[in-house]
């Protein structure tokens, strides 16, 4: 019996995409520091800036009107226990760090811009980040001095050999000064968000054995291993170029698949986004007749595949949210056959590759995701056959960690 599947998934998804337009917007509590000094708490917005901001999202309360508060009238903002931006005038060199792009000036061409610079470690020694998308730069003060940039800059010789001005080092051993922060861990420190919060939060610790860091307290956990076990609902039809007589509707049929799914949650944009990876094995059968007298064929599916792609969350709550995903999915092992009752036998199924596209929804450590893979040919190695191999999946995981 064959049932109008593609029908059923077009009205699930309009449903899905029309809980996520009226899903929450998350704010969170914060505040801001105006031109006047005057301090106001508030709820903003919170998107896990990758770039830093010029503007941001705010409410007075839960049910207030949004506001937008801009960079022109802000000093500082902050969301507790999360990230906190303060605006500053600081020199900032925009080279390039494309190599094809480097110029033969080793110092820095400075210029004096006010931006919003992320607090990454706060204390007797700050340090501050600036991105926008294409270059990353890194600045620091002492107690209340001046904020000043760290130097670091890529250039050509004049044998245009790659040189580095790596003025950072002698910056933080002239005034970071303490006896675990050697020479040797200074000249080991990359450019890098990383390694430089490393060495400042050591010398805060250094100078106060109490110290801990209050600006980036949330620990996010990038990577999850899911079981996934799920249903699928898959047709094939194959058509024979040269004999009609032969071509094979097998129908709906239902099959069970099982795999294991990682997922790594990328560190911006407030853990909306993640790539994965799910190898996954499934199969199904079917018997048919071929039309033709008592001729008959005979579909045993098995198959080892693995999906590679992106996802996206929409957080509805702390405990629970919606997801889209596409995936690239290729074939890594099968052992399929079409036996056919007068003796013919097809075994030689491989290198089926398509696109998958997913929607569901995720509570704490479970999710369902109802996945649609595009049509496939797995008579992509045969001159004279082709084929239609569609599924739908209705898959429930579980987040081992």
């Amino acid at each position: 019996m064959t049932y109008p599947i593609q029908k059923y998934l077009t009205i699930i998804l309009v449903i899905f995409f029309n809980l996520i337009s009226n899903a929450q917007i998350t704010f969170e509590k914060g505040y801001f520091i105006n031109n006047n000094g005057q301090r106001i708490e508030c709820l903003i917005k919170n998107v896990d800036w990758e770039i830093n901001p010029i503007e941001f999202k705010y409410k007075l309360t839960q049910d207030s009107e949004q506001k937008t508060q801009n960079i022109k009238s802000t000093k500082e903002f902050g969301i507790y226990n999360f990230s906190k931006y303060i605006k500053a005038n600081v020199g900032i060199d925009r080279s390039s760090e494309q190599i094809d792009k480097l110029d033969y000036k080793r110092e820095p061409n400075f210029k004096e811009e006010e931006l919003l610079l992320k607090i990454l470690v706060e204390g007797k020694a700050n340090l501050y980040g600036y991105s926008d998308g294409l270059i990353s730069r890194y600045f620091y003060s002492l107690n209340t001095s001046e904020i000043e940039p760290l130097v670091y800059k890529n250039y050509l010789s004049n044998q245009k050999e790659l040189r580095y001005n790596i003025r950072y080092k002698q910056q933080i051993l002239n005034h970071l000064k303490c006896n675990d922060i050697t020479q040797s861990k200074i000249e080991r420190a990359e450019y890098t968000k990383k390694d430089l919060t490393k060495i400042f939060m050591e010398y805060n610790k250094c100078m106060n054995p109490e110290y801990k860091n209050l600006v980036e307290t949330t620990k996010k956990n990038l990577f999850n291993l899911k079981l996934r076990l799920g249903v699928n609902s898959n047709s094939l039809k194959t058509y024979y170029f040269n004999s009609h007589g032969l071509d094979v509707d097998f129908g709906n049929e239902l099959g069970f698949r099982i795999g294991f799914e990682g997922e790594f949650i990328l560190p911006f944009n407030k853990n909306k986004w993640g790539i994965i990876a799910e190898p996954y094995y499934f199969s199904f059968k079917s018997e048919k007749e071929l039309g033709i007298g008592t001729r008959s064929a005979k579909l045993d599916y098995k198959s080892i595949e693995l999906a590679i792609g992106l996802r996206h969350y929409f957080f509805l709550n702390q405990k629970s949210k919606l997801f889209i995903n596409a995936s690239f999915v290729t074939d890594l092992s099968n052992s399929s056959t079409i036996q056919y009752s007068y003796g013919r036998v097809i075994d030689d199924i491989s290198n089926i590759s398509g696109l998958a596209l997913g929607a569901g929804y995720n509570y704490k450590k479970y999710h369902l995701e109802l996945r649609y893979h595009t049509p496939r040919d797995i008579f992509r190695n045969h001159h004279h056959r082709d084929s239609d191999l569609n599924t739908i999946a209705l898959i429930f995981g579980y987040t081992i960690f």
